[in-house]
């Protein structure tokens, strides 16, 4: 409608055929810039789709000023990504912001999200005790949940006077919340400390 109405106003007040280019050059061009940033999304839209990056009910790590938080996908839609914690807190990332992000996508991988947990015992258990302690813990929530992985580690981090670090890390599905993992994986070493 827009050609067609210059068009018409060209011919009505005699203006050239040049004049009706140079408008609507410059007209396309306004409009161009004018939905930049959406187009820009739609393309990222496409890469992502068509890349196999990610996909809707996907798992993702995103590393944001150095914290890691794992998220999961809802949506991808031609502007936006809709992800969520696993808690339910929602957030929308731009297409185009998205794209250029670095991303771990967890549910392609083969042992889920790795996690760690770091506790302090008293040095008076001996680092066999501790790592027997650990081992069982882990046996014992593998065969349990189905969300934990056969992969895991339990080593010493650091000593302290009278007290040495240890630090466990495991694998679990990246739908369950770290909070109810470090907890399961916490309490239950040391219920086998104590035993």
């Amino acid at each position: 409608y827009l050609l067609a109405a210059l068009a018409a106003y060209l011919l009505l007040f005699k203006l050239s055929l040049t004049s009706l280019v140079a408008a609507s050059g410059a007209a396309t061009l306004g409009l161009g810039y004018l939905f930049k940033n959406l187009i820009q999304d739609m393309v990222y839209s496409l890469q992502i789709q068509s890349d196999g990056l990610v996909a809707v009910n996907d798992w993702i790590l995103l590393t944001t000023n150095g914290l890691p938080t794992t998220y999961q996908i809802i949506d991808i839609d031609k502007r936006m990504v809709t992800l969520q914690q696993a808690d339910g807190y929602r957030e929308l990332i731009r297409n185009s912001l998205f794209y250029d992000l670095r991303i771990v996508n967890l549910s392609r991988q083969d042992h889920g999200s790795k996690r760690q947990v770091k506790f302090l015992v008293s040095a008076e258990f001996s680092e066999m005790r501790v790592h027997d302690a650990c081992t069982s813990a882990l046996h014992f929530l593998i065969n349990k949940y189905d969300y934990f992985d056969h992969k895991y580690e339990c080593r010493v981090d650091s000593f302290a006077p009278a007290r040495i670090s240890y630090v466990v890390e495991y694998y679990s599905s990246p739908d369950k919340s770290p909070a109810l993992t470090h907890d399961l994986v916490q309490s239950t070493i040391l219920k086998f400390l104590r035993s």
